[in-house]
């Protein structure tokens, strides 16, 4: 599936990207039905370990977040204005907020669950 939406992108790629960035709001929901149906089409592999399946899901998600990116950008105001300087600086800062209550959240968890396990199994006394 992967290699399949891959040679969709570099056969008709420039079309593909006209047609999300100049369309509607039903240009990016066609491609992710497409890619919907495309996952569900796919076989799965009757080998467990094989990851082929979780892969070609994995790249079917970020072909349509990049897809939905694409239309999503081309009508804000900050893509217009400025669509570099501004677009790193919202990034960069994302990506450390994420991170920062990412390492938070699993050290709570990781604090409650190991809290709740030991007193669950009598070693809290």
């Amino acid at each position: 599936m992967g290699a399949l939406i891959w040679w969709i992108k570099v056969s008709y790629g420039e079309y593909l990207d006209s047609f999300v960035i100049n369309g509607s709001m039903w240009a990016p929901i066609t491609i992710m039905a497409i890619t919907i149906f495309l996952i569900r089409v796919h076989p799965e592999p009757a080998d467990a370990c094989c990851k082929c399946f979780e892969d070609g899901v994995a790249f079917s998600g970020v072909f349509v977040g990049v897809k939905l990116g694409q239309w999503r950008s081309t009508r804000t105001q900050i893509s217009i204005d400025s669509p570099v300087e501004m677009s790193i600086y919202l990034v960069v800062a994302k990506l450390a907020v994420k991170f920062v209550l990412g390492r938070l959240r699993k050290e709570i968890l990781a604090n409650v669950s190991q809290g709740l396990l030991s007193y669950s199994s009598g070693e809290l006394q």
